[in-house]
């Protein structure tokens, strides 16, 4: 999916996410918008493009009738910290469908099971870069972003990325298997109706 999609953004988002260094001076661009050097010298895209690759995903994602995806997404972009409580007791994940004791709550409407526990860690820190990057700097001397903090943001958005293109794999295999299958009962039932009308005919 990612691959279909790079004509709708610059391919260097994925050069970009590949480079730790690029990606940490990109980064400081996108905090800081001082560093122009990597989309006039290298053509590289920014970390902002990056972000909007993945919102672009999530808006495809409503589209195709995956709403829920796009639900849990706006939900965690909107929330204010990281923590994602358990939810006591039985509770839906809104993902698989299936109820389950091990539950964490991303808002009061929305469950996850806690194998998305990770993935929500993820796409809250890459959805809230300005805000984390700002705290830290109130405690440090310098504006830079640490390599250790970049590393973890490049790290972040790809696992979200890949995780969505897993996702979107699984869909349209599904997808396609589905098709096939009502493809198969249609040809059936024209192969009986055909079947029908000869033995009609032969009678008269």
């Amino acid at each position: 999916m990612l691959s279909a999609m790079q004509h709708c953004v610059p391919t260097g988002c994925y050069e970009l996410l590949a480079s730790d260094n690029d990606f940490r001076l990109a980064l400081n661009d996108y905090l800081h918008c001082t560093n122009t050097h990597l989309q006039t010298n290298l053509n590289f895209a920014s970390v902002q493009e990056i972000l909007s690759l993945i919102e672009l995903v999530f808006d495809m994602f409503r589209e195709i009738g995956l709403s829920m995806h796009y639900n849990v997404y706006m939900s965690v972009r909107s929330k204010q910290d990281p923590k994602f409580d358990s939810a006591e007791g039985w509770n839906t994940c809104v993902f698989s469908k299936l109820p389950s004791l091990q539950c964490i709550r991303v808002d009061t409407r929305i469950t996850l099971h806690n194998m998305y526990a990770k993935w929500l860690q993820c796409l809250w820190l890459i959805t809230h870069i300005h805000e984390v990057e700002h705290q830290r700097a109130g405690a440090r001397s310098f504006g830079g972003v640490q390599q250790e903090h970049a590393e973890l943001y490049r790290k972040s958005a790809l696992f979200v990325l890949q995780s969505l293109q897993d996702f979107y794999a699984h869909v349209m295999r599904a997808n396609m298997r589905a098709n096939m299958r009502a493809n198969m009962c249609v040809n059936e039932c024209k192969r009986d109706h055909t079947r029908d009308t000869q033995k009609h005919t032969e009678k008269k």
